[in-house]
């Protein structure tokens, strides 16, 4: 019976994520045999060989992974692999140190039109007699190493390497520093890697695995903001602004993240200030891309109809205590939350506490107002300096007028609003 080697992964890594490290081990090895330019298998194989005790030898196996994912432009699977090593009492140094002149600003191995390892299962089966699964425990670690190291079956490994995310526009000093400050984080699918609300203090690089990133929107439902996988950057807005995160990150299927954490972001020294700006426009780009996308008012209509509602936008700076809306005045159209946080209060009792709910990056104040052509029902006030998308009265109600779906998006969005802001029973 034939298999094909993607199915064959898939069942190795059942076996290794459900506590069956032997089970994996000749399925990891079958599929290296087969696809050795599939360095996720080899990693995976190594983590296998330590799982089941032999040390030594897992040791060899995560020194040619990374060896190979330095010379195939996979940095970020490189510092993985470095670093397992030394999980099994085995120095990364010249690893990292490698990663980082590799892969560091100025690099000659770094091109805009570079090009990385890459798997290739297509076409690629195994039949039964290709996997050992009954040999003695002894004969699948020798052949797992033999297999795991052996590199004479890669051909054609790239001669230049795109650039990475962050590692590619630091020296290759600074980049050594930051990377022996950074850690890495192997983890399970079912892991929260962040909660939205929290305050952040590190950002992420994606090694491999996917990760899912979602949020609540403006009705309350639970929203799929995007999926990060190998090479992505997660994390970094709430870094650069100090707010709280913006989205919720989960791991789909088990992913290895590097974490810079505050010590590895201090090791970047003045670098960090230069990196600022383009981190900062990254991130205010994609979640600008993300509001109109997944919010609830605005991701009924398509993307060019979504691009000209943007541009009837303006942008504005906003200090922490600005009232936008005020209870008992009509809104002067939509404020749209880029980042920072603003506050709802509505005051139900005079001389008592308002009724209050936070707003977080990506709600809209002012839809109560504006639906309904009446005064606010409740006060917006930011608590934090905030980034502000602001939509005018008269465009909005033209809109509300004009596109039922859209009046309906914002009636449910106003509905919601009026519940969190009901005094208790």
């Amino acid at each position: 019976m034939k298999h094909a080697t993607l199915n064959v992964r898939a069942s190795a890594d059942i076996a290794l994520f459900g506590g069956d490290p032997a089970g994996a081990l000749p399925l990891y090895t079958a599929v290296v045999r087969a696809v050795p330019d599939d360095y996720r298998a080899r990693l995976s194989l190594a983590d296998a060989l330590a799982q089941v005790g032999a040390r030594a030898e897992a040791a060899k196996v995560y020194r040619c992974v990374a060896e190979i994912c330095i010379d195939g432009g996979r940095p970020l699977p490189a510092v993985v692999a470095a670093r397992a090593l030394e999980t099994v009492a085995d120095s990364p140094a010249a690893l990292i140190e490698q990663v980082a002149v590799t892969y560091g600003r100025g690099s000659d191995s770094i091109a805009e039109m570079g090009a990385r390892l890459n798997a290739h299962h297509e076409g690629h089966e195994l039949r039964d007699k290709d996997i050992k699964r009954q040999a003695p425990l002894a004969e699948m670690v020798a052949d797992a190493v033999a297999v795991g190291t052996d590199r004479s079956n890669l051909v054609g490994l790239p001669p230049r390497f795109p650039p990475t995310p962050i590692l590619s526009a630091l020296t290759p000093e600074k980049l050594l520093a930051t990377l022996n400050a950074a850690t890495v984080h192997r983890l399970p699918a079912g892991h929260i890697l962040m909660r939205a609300g929290e305050r952040g203090f590190s950002c992420y690089l994606v090694a491999s695995g996917k990760l899912r990133v979602f949020a609540e929107d403006d009705t309350g439902a639970v929203r799929e903001l995007a999926t990060l996988s190998e090479g992505a950057l997660v994390g970094e807005m709430a870094l650069i602004t100090g707010s709280p995160r913006l989205a919720s990150v989960d791991v789909v299927a088990p992913a290895d993240v590097i974490e810079l954490s505050p010590d590895a972001l201090a090791a970047m020294g003045d670098e960090l200030d230069q990196l600022a700006p383009a981190l900062d426009k990254m991130a205010q780009s994609r979640w600008m891309r993300n509001l109109l996308e997944n919010s609830p008012i605005f991701s009924i209509f398509e993307p060019a109809q979504r691009q000209d509602i943007l541009k009837r936008c303006s942008a504005h700076e906003v200090p922490k205590g600005t009232i936008l809306v005020s209870q008992g005045e009509k809104a002067k159209g939509l404020y749209m939350l880029l980042r920072g946080e603003i506050v709802l209060s509505r005051l139900v009792v005079p001389n008592r506490p308002p009724v209050r709910a936070p707003l977080a990056a990506g709600a809209v104040a002012g839809v109560d107002s504006v639906l309904k052509d009446q005064p606010s029902e409740t006060t917006a006030k930011t608590i934090a300096p905030s980034t502000i998308l602001f939509l005018s009265r008269r465009f909005v109600r033209r809109l509300v007028d004009a596109v039922p779906e859209f009046a309906d998006a914002v009636r449910r969005v106003a509905e919601h609003r009026d519940r969190i802001t009901k005094p208790p029973v």
